[in-house]
């Protein structure tokens, strides 16, 4: 249903966007060739084929070629920081689950100063420390800038995933916390199971779930 409703905003904000773009057309011809540019935008827009990119040098180059491997390439790009994310901050919460309070502490506070940088100042910070790094030891730890059809993965991967790998670090750990409080925990621990079984056999199962439903929100 919210597939159906979605696709029904797109079209109705996209024939809005068409009937908007089409005004000016009025000053030149009235409702009858308002109408006429309306249907002829409307046969553009179906037909792919016609969509072009037009320079101020007079060459012209087809759209879907234009933007086909850019889009390839951020699509890429945001799935893989997603999945890196995820994937970290699921990792990290159960190691921090298993280390004592005093150790995992520090982890917490960092997470809470890390989530709270801008997108922004993140991506410039990493980007001058690997600045830093080579300047002063000649190693370049991650490729940061390219030039023509050159694409870069790994920093801009890492920098993306930092915030879903803190949410989702802070939502697991949370969540384990709460877990370990349950009736079924505690019975689990007076028949004298250790913690990591009781974690891996037991919690994780029940908490996976409603963990990765919350990743939507992230």
């Amino acid at each position: 249903m919210r597939i159906v409703s979605f696709f029904g905003y797109f079209i109705v904000g996209l024939v809005g966007i068409m009937l908007i773009s089409c005004i000016p057309s009025l000053y030149f011809g009235g409702l009858e060739n308002y109408f006429d540019t309306f249907l002829s935008l409307t046969d553009q827009v179906i037909h792919p084929s016609t969509w072009v990119y037009e320079t101020r040098f007079g060459k012209s180059y087809a759209l879907t070629d234009f933007l086909g491997s850019a889009l390839t390439y951020s699509m890429t790009i945001l799935f893989g920081a997603l999945i890196v994310g995820f994937i970290g901050g699921l990792i990290f919460a159960v190691v921090s689950f298993l280390l004592p309070e005093k150790v995992i502490k520090p982890f917490k506070q960092i997470s809470y100063v890390v989530e709270s940088i801008p997108d922004v100042m993140l991506a410039f910070g990493i980007q001058l420390f690997v600045v830093f790094v080579y300047k002063q030891f000649g190693f370049l730890l991650f490729q940061f800038s390219a030039v023509g059809d050159d694409d870069i993965y790994v920093l801009p991967i890492l920098i993306i995933a930092i915030l879903p790998f803190v949410a989702f670090y802070r939502l697991v750990l949370s969540m384990l916390e709460e877990e370990q409080q349950q009736d079924y925990v505690i019975m689990a621990k007076s028949k004298g199971l250790s913690k990591s079984f009781i974690l891996f056999v037991h919690i994780l199962p029940n908490i996976l779930p409603t963990a990765f439903l919350h990743t939507k929100v992230i």
